[in-house]
């Protein structure tokens, strides 16, 4: 009889789906934070331009008033251009000026800054953003589910002895008997998406330097200089990111008069999406920082590992947990860590710490057991080296 709970029962199966870890997390960092970091700000600055007011402008004639004509002002200085006047920038407000960058100016002489930066910034966010989810889907097109099907069921505590035995043997048999070219491209293809996010968080700072015009990789170490040197620090006159991304700015239109001569209205808009823009910045800068830093570290450390065997034994002791590993060779748990470090490849090693992230850990303590012995009894029984060359190489 079929009932309710069977037919969830049966639903619930078909859409349960397994997560495998096939990466670490300064990869996630890349794809999964910073990636979420440009799309959502993507997002949100695309939404109020299309239904929200991003910018609102005024000029003191009376016909400004007029709903119709203000919409008119406000569509032609958002598609045109809006500018700052440099020399206004610095000056006292309420004394001098009336805003920053706000001021009478001659087109000819006095130098003005153009910003249409704003108005294709949510294009570019979301561009930065994918552009940091490429190296996953190189990575997950490359891997292929192979740690998928190598871990199959043995995330499970509850497996049967017999079929996690059975699968556990295939499992060693397959680390070090398989083909060694497999393990070899299995890390270079992940080493090598872990260089690209590296290269990728570079072309983003460098792409926004651009930007902000050759400003804004200095940005933070200036303006923390700035702070500590002077106390008179205005962010409006000295900070590139505030000054990109002016909150209030001038706009002219020109139109014919009565007797045909032309007449520059003078405009004052009010930008508030800039506001956002300018935080988002100042946050970006501190995050490349440090996303740039923990990928250089990742990849020294990836380097270290390479060279290392004595690492690799001490990060296969800490993955295994402080339990030592059940064997029936008088091995302790540490000495059965060491033995398959000396005795496999990096490449192999890659695959092995990779496992440890989607297997059970008791699980994993017998996997590494079961490695510790076919080693154990290949030397006892001095059997021919399959692999002789990766037991026994340097790296």
């Amino acid at each position: 009889m079929i009932t309710i709970g069977s037919i969830e029962q049966v639903v619930s199966n078909f859409l349960k789906t397994r997560s495998v870890k096939t990466d670490n997390l300064v990869f996630r960092l890349h794809y999964q934070v910073t990636c979420f970091i440009f799309i959502v700000a993507s997002v949100i600055l695309v939404t109020n331009q299309l239904f929200g007011e991003p910018i609102d402008c005024y000029t003191d004639k009376s016909e400004s008033m007029e709903y119709g004509f203000k919409k008119t002002i406000d569509n032609f200085c958002w598609v045109t251009s809006i500018f700052t006047v440099k020399e206004h920038l610095c000056r006292k407000i309420g004394v001098e000026i009336t805003y920053p960058g706000i001021g009478v100016f001659t087109p000819t002489h006095t130098p003005f800054d153009i910003h249409v930066t704003y108005r294709v910034l949510f294009f570019v966010m979301f561009l930065q953003g994918m552009s940091f989810y490429l190296p996953k889907l190189i990575w997950k097109s490359w891997e292929s589910h192979k740690m998928k099907m190598l871990s199959a069921e043995l995330e499970n505590p509850l497996l049967e002895y017999e079929t996690q035995t059975s699968i556990i043997r295939r499992l060693t048999e397959y680390l070090l008997y398989g083909q060694m070219n497999g393990s070899i491209k299995y890390a270079f293809h992940l080493h090598f998406c872990e260089m690209m996010n590296l290269v990728i968080v570079g072309l983003n700072i460098w792409i926004t330097d651009y930007l902000f015009r050759k400003e804004f990789i200095g940005y933070g170490i200036n303006t923390i200089a700035a702070l500590f040197s002077d106390s008179s620090y205005d962010p409006e006159c000295n900070d590139p990111i505030s000054s990109l991304f002016p909150r209030i700015a001038k706009c002219e239109m020109r139109s014919f008069g009565p007797s045909g001569s032309i007449v520059n209205k003078d405009i004052v808009c009010v930008l508030p999406l800039n506001d956002f823009n300018s935080c988002f910045f100042k946050f970006i800068w501190a995050w490349f920082a440090v996303l740039l830093t923990t990928s250089v570290f990742w990849l020294m450390f990836r380097v270290v590992t390479f060279y290392s065997r004595r690492l690799r034994y001490w990060l296969l002791s800490r993955r295994a947990g402080r339990l030592p590993v059940l064997t029936s060779h008088n091995h302790d748990g540490g000495n059965c860590c060491f033995k398959i470090c000396s005795r496999i490849s990096y490449a192999d090693w890659v695959i092995l710490m990779q496992l440890g992230n989607n297997m059970d850990p008791l699980t994993y303590k017998y996997f590494l057991e079961s490695i510790c012995q076919q080693i154990h009894m290949k030397e006892a029984e001095k059997i021919p080296q399959v692999r002789e060359k990766i037991y026994y190489s340097p790296v």
